[in-house]
């Protein structure tokens, strides 16, 4: 089965039929409620950062503060957890889907902004050289995973975040390789189907996805555990990922596919074109083929003439009939402003004026340096050719 990219992605955060007429009713109430858990935020953190780490107290604050703040977790087939892998490896389909594996199962996941060493412990992130290459990260990994006191490394094979609903990116064979075995999760998120506003749309920025998760009422984050799984020794890199990737697909109900965080990119720019193109019709390739077709036949016309006439009659043969007919008017030039010319009574005031600053100037010059610190004589003088160059520009 193939799955066109556009699938994978929602490009709308709001619902559409009578699931948007009760999402304007709520949204008073839940302006109410983001205002509100911007507080709690603030308790959130401090608890965070004061509870010591890996502790059953610190995960059931954080877990009671969490679903405060309308981020639930919820686990399933728990008897496939394993404590002991030191890599986890799950579906990606929001910003903070670290977080709500980090409330059930502590973990940290490589950083990819540049924050401070306690913040990014905070928010459960480690610094791992993600934007300085792949072989940087990959060693940086493995030297925090040989520190058997350090927390599990949480990675997303995927390498972007998808919709969740119909199929997943291909996984990435780097995050696999780190260490031996891997514990393999699924996350879906949902929320309430009476307000089903998107948890992440694609192009949206973490501190979107943030508002509206403390906008709505609850995000369900439901992580499913498929177990333990290690490489074989004939099993490459690769076929390991198609391996975790259909496995995790098979938990979630999903499809697996071919694209990845490169086709997801590539779509990202075809979007932004098509976008620029219906803003502005002469940027539309349509259009800029066209003009070449008449160009062709009328060489000494320029494009950006060509494209004006062609945005009205988005026919090649009528353009150039309107240009052999002279129906195209000619582009009307831009005013150029006037220079200015100085009144020479004006400037004869000026000079007045310069001279008699100068006068003043030397004057103060030479008392200071009789009674005191010298005033610098070099300043004085800037200060009036920067006076004169004022007056004459403004006469």
């Amino acid at each position: 089965m193939t799955i066109p990219i556009e699938a994978l992605y929602t490009n709308s955060r709001f619902p559409s039929g009578p699931s948007l007429f009760f999402l304007l009713l709520y949204t008073p109430l839940g302006i109410v409620i983001f205002i509100i858990r911007l507080f709690i935020s603030l308790q959130l953190f401090l608890a965070a950062a004061v509870l010591p780490h890996n502790t059953v107290v610190r995960s059931v604050v954080l877990r009671v503060l969490y679903s405060v703040m309308g981020l639930v977790v919820r686990e399933e087939c728990r008897k496939n957890r394993d404590d002991t892998c030191r890599v986890i490896g799950t579906n990606h389909i929001t910003p903070f889907d670290h977080l709500a594996v980090s409330i059930v199962l502590p973990c940290v996941t490589p950083s990819v902004y540049d924050l401070p060493g306690a913040l990014s412990s905070l928010l459960c992130y480690q610094d791992l050289g993600v934007t300085q290459g792949r072989e940087i990260l990959r060693a940086n990994a493995r030297n925090y995973l040989s520190n058997p006191n350090n927390p599990p490394l949480l990675l997303h094979p995927e390498g972007a975040t998808t919709s969740g609903k119909l199929a997943l990116m291909k996984y990435g064979s780097w995050a696999l390789e780190l260490n031996g075995s891997v514990l393999v999760a699924g996350i879906r998120v949902r929320r309430l189907p009476i307000l089903p506003v998107a948890p992440s749309v694609l192009g949206a920025s973490w501190a979107a996805d943030l508002c509206f998760m403390l906008f709505s009422p609850v995000t369900l984050f439901t992580i499913k555990y498929v177990g333990k799984m290690s490489r074989k020794e004939s099993e490459s890199a690769e076929e390991f990922g198609v391996r975790v990737q259909a496995a995790t697909a098979s938990a979630l109900q999903l499809h697996t596919s071919n694209h990845t965080v490169a086709d997801k990119v590539e779509y990202m720019k075809r979007l932004a074109r098509e976008a620029a193109a219906a803003s502005n019709p002469m940027l539309s390739p349509q259009v800029h083929r066209m003009a070449q077709q008449v160009q062709e036949v009328l060489p000494h016309i320029s494009l950006d003439r060509i494209k004006r006439d062609l945005v009205h009659t988005q026919n090649v043969d009528l353009t150039i009939t309107n240009f052999l007919e002279g129906n195209v008017p000619e582009p009307v030039p831009e005013p150029q402003p006037a220079p200015s010319r100085v009144d020479p009574a004006r400037l004869y005031l000026v000079k007045q004026d310069v001279d008699a600053i100068a006068y003043l100037s030397t004057a103060v010059t030479h008392r200071c340096t009789m009674t005191g610190p010298i005033v610098p004589i070099v300043i004085v003088q800037n200060i009036v050719h920067m006076y004169f160059a004022y007056l004459v520009k403004h006469s």
